[in-house]
């Protein structure tokens, strides 16, 4: 069980249903994944009721709008980034964004768990352009990354950090009338770091 406690006294949210084995991709699965999880919501809830000392009285109050999906398509990038890169603390001189999260994957086949620390790594900008497609960048778990890499690079400050690499590219490639793979990274870099943004 894992449980943050919150502003308002005796009130704490808890982080602990997991469904597997859907693609969250196709509807009709989407859809079970979300009956699945509201079910076992009530079911976790009964057990801390029951077991948990300190939640004797406790109250369901709110569940989350919709299942956070953790993974679907990632696309293929002018960079991709590994487990490799991020277990060596690489941090290449493309970077637009810093990680740091443990790698932290939920998985039936894994008995479960894997999470474990990493050093803090780079995000190369080439993983947020997609081979293949002009003028589009991508931020957030659709980055070129492997599966284990994106079990790090998925969460929110790595997310926001891409999105205002991706917001600052794009409009340093409408005022300069470049697409997104002509941009030179130096100059996106020098864009971000003026604005107080860490890459490197």
């Amino acid at each position: 069980m894992c449980y943050i406690t919150l502003v308002a006294p005796g009130t704490v949210c808890v982080n602990s249903v997991h469904v597997d084995g859907y693609n969250a991709c196709d509807t009709r699965d989407l859809s079970e994944i979300e009956r699945l999880a509201r079910e076992r919501v009530h079911q976790a809830y009964g057990f801390y009721k029951k077991y948990v000392p300190g939640f004797e009285n406790a109250a369901l109050t709110a569940t989350a709008p919709w299942a956070g999906i953790r993974e679907t398509r990632i696309l293929e990038g002018r960079r991709t980034l590994t487990l490799e890169a991020i277990r060596q603390g690489e941090i290449p001189p493309d970077s637009i964004a810093l990680g740091g999260y443990p790698v932290d994957v939920h998985s039936p086949e894994n008995n479960g768990l894997i999470f474990y620390k990493v050093p803090t790594y780079g995000i190369p900008y080439g993983c947020m352009v997609p081979l293949g497609v002009q003028n589009l960048l991508v931020a957030g778990r659709t980055i070129s990354a492997s599966r284990e890499a994106m079990a790090s690079s998925r969460v929110m400050a790595q997310c926001m950090a891409e999105g205002e690499a991706a917001g600052t590219a794009a409009a340093l490639c409408a005022r300069e009338g470049l697409t997104p793979e002509a941009l030179p990274v130096e100059r996106l870099r020098s864009a971000l770091i003026a604005r107080g943004a860490r890459v490197s």
